[in-house]
């Protein structure tokens, strides 16, 4: 249902209506008087035990509110959550194995598909938020094709353009050619992932999947935090030759301490 609807529409059905946002407004509003009023009683009065009273009546006032603050949010996700969901998968926010039974569905039996997600988190030391997608395609018997899109942040639908044709006589068909033999050899090879402490640089993913219905290979790294003998790794490489590919610029220094 939420796949046919436009986004601007899907933006509208996944928000609070008028009641749930009069429940969240009523919650947060109550909670400050109630508060206050509870302090008030506490700190005026002198009996001890009936101050304690006062303190576990109010204290129950308070949760009231919150309470309703909480079932508000709830009584929206539990509405809208299909259309959420869809607006994430629109954005470009879900997992990168949330799109691979479409892409896999699209293909021909002897198609092999790469599709890369990365993100760029700091560039000379400069923080960032930039995002990349890409998918390749090599048909069976056609020239291959890539489609490249390059965004600030989650702020646009993610749409990928026409693909292009990548010929093989251009530096990128050659290219391609040696990604094709990796591809082909990551077969079977499941999730990897190059766990990185670092926080910022180039995270980034790779998804190879195959026509045939053969388990899709994923390969996951830090393309700024690389050790020698990991970009060595025909995993990495294979990462790195499709980023090439999607128009990154791939910095070939080391980890820092190697």
């Amino acid at each position: 249902m939420y796949r046919e609807m436009e986004t601007a529409a899907l933006i509208e059905r996944a928000e609070r209506n008028a009641f749930e946002r009069v429940l969240a407004r009523a919650g947060w509003a109550l909670s400050p008087p109630f508060v206050g009023l509870a302090w008030y009683f506490i700190a005026t009065d002198e009996n001890m035990e009936q101050a304690f009273v006062f303190q576990l009546q109010f204290l129950s006032l308070l949760i009231v509110p919150c309470l309703i603050f909480v079932a508000s949010v709830k009584l929206a996700d539990v509405r809208h959550k299909g259309a959420r969901q869809e607006l994430k998968r629109r954005f470009g926010r879900l997992p990168l194995e949330a799109y691979l039974p479409e892409l896999q569905a699209s293909l021909e039996k002897k198609q092999v598909a790469c599709l890369f997600r990365g993100v760029l988190l700091s560039q000379d030391g400069v923080p960032c938020d930039v995002r990349y997608w890409a998918e390749i395609r090599f048909p069976a018997k056609q020239t291959a094709s890539v489609r490249r899109l390059t965004r600030e942040g989650f702020g646009s639908v993610l749409d990928l353009p026409d693909a292009t044709a990548i010929h093989e006589t251009t530096p990128e068909g050659r290219r391609v050619a040696d990604l094709l033999k990796l591809a082909r050899h990551a077969r079977g090879l499941g999730t990897s992932r190059f766990h990185s402490k670092r926080k910022n640089g180039f995270p980034a993913a790779v998804a190879i999947v195959y026509g045939d219905g053969a388990p899709p290979t994923i390969v996951s790294c830090n393309l700024d935090d690389l050790t020698e003998d990991e970009r060595r790794d025909d995993r990495v490489r294979l990462v790195e030759q499709v980023a090439v590919l999607a128009g990154i610029h791939i910095s070939t220094s080391p980890k820092a301490g190697e």
